[in-house]
């Protein structure tokens, strides 16, 4: 296990060459999608004092300004140091999927998927040598599920953790 650890690392270090290309290609992938939500304010189909657009604009931009420094390593960190508020970040993500389905709010709904779908193929390209690498143990163990889940997890955290987030500060959780 130790050996697998290490030798996972090591493909990393590998990977760092390509890695500037990566995020600088995923940043003009953001620019564009919360581009393309400032369109929507303009051409009247969103109210900028909508707090779901406003959500949507921070956090994107919040997102590209950590880019550099987003790794899975780094993720996997931030869901370890914030697991005791876990409960609170489900009530936050919840609510916005409320606020998502409600009428009227199915073009943020759209840039909202946008925006994890990319964060999510960064993750994915960004550690494409780990994850390759991963995705055979998984399959070797059957496991394939779990891994599953836990980028499902990684993308949900992304999108309302303090990190890369800026949701807790337009939703008031009420304890």
């Amino acid at each position: 296990m130790l050996f697998m650890v290490f030798g996972f690392v090591w493909l990393e270090r590998l990977q760092r060459f390509h890695v500037g290309t990566v995020i600088l290609r995923h940043k003009f992938k953001l620019y564009a999608i919360r581009d393309s939500l400032r369109d929507r304010v303009i051409e009247g189909e969103v109210k900028s004092s909508n707090w779901v657009f406003q959500y949507l604009d921070s956090s994107i931009t919040k997102t590209i300004s950590r880019l550099d420094d987003l790794s899975i390593w780094r993720v996997a960190g931030w869901m370890c140091w914030y697991r005791p508020d876990r409960s609170k970040f489900e009530e936050l993500y919840n609510q916005l999927q409320k606020e998502l389905s409600k009428p009227g709010n199915e073009v943020l709904g759209k840039v909202y998927v946008k925006y994890i779908a990319q964060v999510g193929h960064l993750i994915w390209e960004r550690h494409a040598s780990f994850s390759g690498s991963l995705k055979f143990v998984f399959k070797l163990l059957r496991a394939k599920d779990w891994l599953k889940a836990r980028s499902r997890q990684i993308v949900k955290f992304l999108a309302e953790g303090p990190e890369t987030s800026t949701l807790p500060e337009f939703i008031k959780v009420c304890r």
